[in-house]
């Protein structure tokens, strides 16, 4: 592995102002035309204490990085700070969800681009609790997080999303907090299986050939094994993962399955995926707009989706639809 792939820039607002650090920190440098990172703090004291310091002046304008071993260590640190913005009522909702979608997308990079084990996964539950506190707290609904939502052909991206819909939609609907839970997590790890797919595959310009297809159809199933292997997450979520590509006519994969055998948790997942997926840009079409996304979802797709889940979502998405 060439060094530059494991070292990622860190968001200097997750440092600790009053504490320690929980990793290492390390500058980048050029060396006769080839990048070398070289340690700017340690754990040690006298080190801490610098890092502190600087924070505490603004002195500290270099790009920071943290090895790939302490990601965890990273994560868990963010989340942390997460949280103190969450209920710091002083600090905007619109600037909590731009940091909740920041440091959400840093996490999903990490296991589908990076090969991260599933560990880090496991910090999503903290920041998905952190992103249902915002959107309940906003009068403004999903318009408060809509902004800041990317649109690009990034399975890790996309994931993000996902989960804002999911969760968002739940809130919408005043559905039990253990069920909105569960939806932010589906909605997060519903293409899990993809990152065992070669990305030549996910990511090719032409149409799939029968086995490509067979490869990326078999994605549900392969997420579903992950999270098992994982031993964190109950069934509701593991069926979210596996029933996302079912549709309600029995035309779907891995299973054929009809409505009345797809979980309502699952319905709702499949709407917001198969949504995100139109009004993003793909290499091989240009994006929808949410309009001639809904207009396809509801005519030509009518019999794939549960229409009372669409109606209720393009009432979630407000005046966002016509914004597209």
């Amino acid at each position: 592995m060439h060094p530059e792939a494991e070292f990622r820039p860190l968001n200097k607002e997750f440092l600790n102002r009053n504490a320690d650090q929980c990793f290492d920190l390390y500058l980048k440098t050029v060396q006769e035309g080839e990048a070398k990172f070289v340690r700017f703090a340690g754990k040690a004291a006298e080190h801490q204490a610098k890092v502190r310091q600087l924070l505490e002046k603004g002195e500290l304008q270099q790009e920071l990085y943290f090895h790939q071993n302490d990601r965890d260590l990273y994560f868990a640190q963010a989340s942390k700070k997460l949280q103190k913005w969450a209920t710091n009522e002083k600090v905007p909702i619109n600037r909590k969800a731009k940091k909740i979608y920041s440091v959400s997308k840093e996490l999903m990079q990490e296991f589908f681009d990076y090969n991260a084990s599933d560990s880090v996964l496991g910090v999503a539950d903290e920041v998905l609790e952190i992103m249902e506190g915002v959107v309940s707290q906003s009068d403004q609904g999903f318009a408060s997080v809509a902004e800041h939502l990317v649109r690009d052909y990034h399975v890790y991206t996309h994931s993000v999303n996902v989960a804002m819909y999911c969760i968002s939609y739940g809130t919408q609907m005043k559905m039990d907090k253990k069920d909105i839970r569960t939806l932010g997590l589906g909605g997060m790890f519903h293409d899990l299986g993809l990152s065992k797919i070669p990305q030549e595959i996910i990511y090719k310009k032409g149409s799939l050939d029968e086995e490509e297809m067979g490869n990326v159809q078999g994605h549900p199933k392969i997420g579903v094994e992950i999270l098992e292997g994982m031993r964190r997450y109950g069934m509701p979520v593991m069926q979210i993962v596996e029933q996302h590509h079912e549709d309600c006519n029995g035309s779907g994969y891995p299973h054929g399955s009809n409505k009345t055998d797809i979980s309502l948790l699952s319905r709702i997942c499949k709407v917001a995926d198969v949504y995100d997926s139109m009004v993003s840009p793909r290499k091989y079409r240009k994006a929808m707009t949410p309009m001639e996304a809904l207009s396809m979802m509801t005519q030509n797709l009518r019999d794939t989706f549960d229409l009372e889940i669409i109606r209720n979502f393009i009432v979630m998405l407000g005046p966002t639809v016509r914004k597209g």
